[in-house]
Order: C-alpha cells, then structure tokens, then sequence
C-alpha cells in the first residue's frame, strides 16, 4: 500500500482530527512519513 492510497483513503472519509477539522493530504503525510513503513513491516511479519 503506498502513501497516496493511504492519503486518497482518508480524505475521502472525511476523517476528522481531535480538533474536528478535517484531515487533508498536508496535515497526514508527515505522520504517514514517519510511521507507515513500520506499519507495514510490521503487518508484512504477520
């Protein structure tokens, strides 16, 4: 699954962050950057 998939996914949820704005490609990609390769290595082991 690649970041775009993952950004494309969210956004069109709509999903709303704990301030209740909505989530947009700028504000995820950083998490994304930072977190999604363990997720995968992670879910790869499984």
């Amino acid at each position: 699954m690649n970041h775009f998939t993952v950004l494309s996914a969210i956004v069109a949820l709509g999903a709303a962050t704990r301030s209740g704005t909505t989530l947009d490609a700028p504000t995820v990609q950083p998490w994304l950057d930072k977190h999604l390769p363990s997720l995968v290595s992670k879910a790869q082991a499984l």
